[in-house]
């Protein structure tokens, strides 16, 4: 096999928080996989619905990106060297000069890959005795919060079961992270915190706003929120980090289906999902960058166009107007009154912002709240 090298790596360059794009070519190819701002409500504009319909899709930022489909109807994340590779561990220990066969991890097969140098491991190999039982660890929690998650309890006693069933991994999580010195899986940032990091990213995420629980808590979890604070100190992290938001309302196609249970609590946690104030989330901790509604400003007269011309409201005139009243209100911080039926189209809008495709979290979070204000006719509320 030829070896992916350095110059045959085109990235775009920018600072963490920035919409950045990247990109291989040579022997490696990444297809992104996109959140559509054509979708509806009910019936959201996936991955898997592209992979079936098998045709392009109109994206916010204005991009066309077909997906590829594979041989065993999923979707293809990376092909390197002519070969197919499916999942994360997969790309993982291509990217990282892994070489082994088979391996069972927790209750998945991982395939063949024999790889070349492309980066070299972080710290240590994917396959390293130190990394494996933190693989498997991973994939244990991953099977508990599905069973919670993707599967309708039958009765009380079955959502309390499924419940204890993932906070008794999430024990053994905390316990894992008990033994390293720092905030992290292994005595620094290595390999096995990313392998973490996009699923842990999501059971936050989703178990808030179809559980009512909350799993970055720094007194039920304290180890676990501290690994998600460390994370966010890493300026990688927060320019690909995802919100609450985005993930909600992506998972239930590419999972099969997120049930509520119902409660109290989790209503409320729903509540502030869908329509705020975004600030009380537990979803991130390092406060607002002082460039973040500028950033997204941008972003928005970027792509002016396209978010006027996909609106369910096709009044452009007015939907224009109700959206320059709304970056007003974001910028300025004081109301500028909508004309009238501004409330559908900038809501169409607020459900359909993406982070980190269109925008940076905090970015995100400000755009939302002046669309909600300005929709609502209401001032910005207090931080």
């Amino acid at each position: 096999m030829v070896p992916l090298l350095p110059e045959n790596l085109a990235m775009a360059r920018g600072k963490a928080g920035e919409h950045v794009t990247l990109a291989f070519v040579g022997q490696l190819t990444l297809f992104p996989r996109y959140r559509c701002l054509t979708r509806s409500k009910r019936s959201p504009c996936s991955a898997m619905e592209k992979r079936r319909a098998g045709t392009r899709k109109r994206c916010l930022v204005g991009c066309f990106q077909p997906l590829k489909s594979t041989a065993r109807s999923s979707l293809k994340a990376m092909t390197y060297s002519s070969y197919w590779r499916y999942n994360t561990c997969c790309s993982l220990a291509c990217i990282t000069r892994t070489s082994y066969t088979q391996e069972r991890i927790g209750v998945g097969l991982i395939p063949f890959i024999y790889a070349q140098d492309v980066y070299g491991p972080l710290g240590r190999s994917m396959s390293d005795r130190t990394v494996m039982p933190l693989r498997q660890l991973e994939r244990k929690l991953f099977s508990a919060w599905c069973r919670w998650l993707c599967y309708p309890a039958r009765s009380p006693a079955d959502e309390s079961r499924n419940k204890s069933n993932f906070m008794s991994v999430v024990h053994e999580v905390e316990d894992a992270l008990a033994t390293t010195t720092g905030p992290y899986f292994l005595d620094s940032f290595s390999i096995a915190d990313v392998v973490f990091t996009p699923y842990v990213e999501r059971m936050s995420a989703s178990l808030f706003y179809y559980k009512g629980y909350t799993l970055r808590d720094p007194k039920a979890n304290p180890r676990l929120s501290t690994w998600f604070d460390a994370m966010e100190t890493r300026d990688t992290y927060k320019g690909t980090m995802s919100d609450m938001h985005t993930h909600v309302h992506d998972l239930p196609p590419q999972m099969g289906g997120c049930y509520e249970n119902g409660e109290q609590e989790q209503q409320r946690c729903k509540a502030l999902v869908n329509q705020g104030p975004w600030t009380k989330l537990p979803d991130v901790s390092y406060p607002s960058p002082p460039e973040a509604k500028e950033e997204a400003l941008f972003r928005v007269l970027k792509h002016k166009d396209t978010l006027l011309s996909v609106n369910s409201v096709k009044d452009t005139p007015m939907v224009d107007e109700a959206l320059r009243c709304a970056l007003t209100t974001m910028i300025s911080g004081e109301l500028c009154t909508p004309p009238q039926g501004a409330d559908v189209p900038l809501r169409y809008i607020r459900d359909r912002i993406s982070v980190p495709r269109d925008m940076p979290l905090w970015s995100a979070r400000h755009l939302r709240a002046a669309l909600e204000a300005t929709s609502l006719s209401q001032p910005l509320p207090s931080a």
